[in-house]
């Protein structure tokens, strides 16, 4: 806890801006830490557009929207606390 993995995996990510749209799936807990890690590293210009391109959702609303988030056609996931038994 505390080592940075928020910011390593979204500047990773970043790198990869061209494999976008990105879902980040992460618990309820964390969205809005999420919310200001994309503010952080993507400095507004890059995944605020007419289109959505980062979108972040936590696993319980995930079993709830999925066929909306596949119809979304992400081309990057990130799973944060992928560890922990959602499902």
């Amino acid at each position: 806890m505390g080592l940075g993995k928020t910011l390593q995996a979204l500047g990773l990510a970043h790198y990869y801006l061209a494999d976008w749209p990105l879902l980040i799936l992460t618990p309820s807990s964390m969205k809005f830490a999420w919310d200001e890690a994309v503010k952080v590293i993507c400095s507004g210009k890059d995944y605020i557009d007419k289109e959505v391109s980062v979108t972040i959702c936590s696993y319980d609303l995930l079993t709830k929207k999925l066929d909306e988030l596949v119809a979304m056609n992400f081309k990057t996931i990130i799973f944060d606390e992928s560890h922990l038994s959602f499902f």
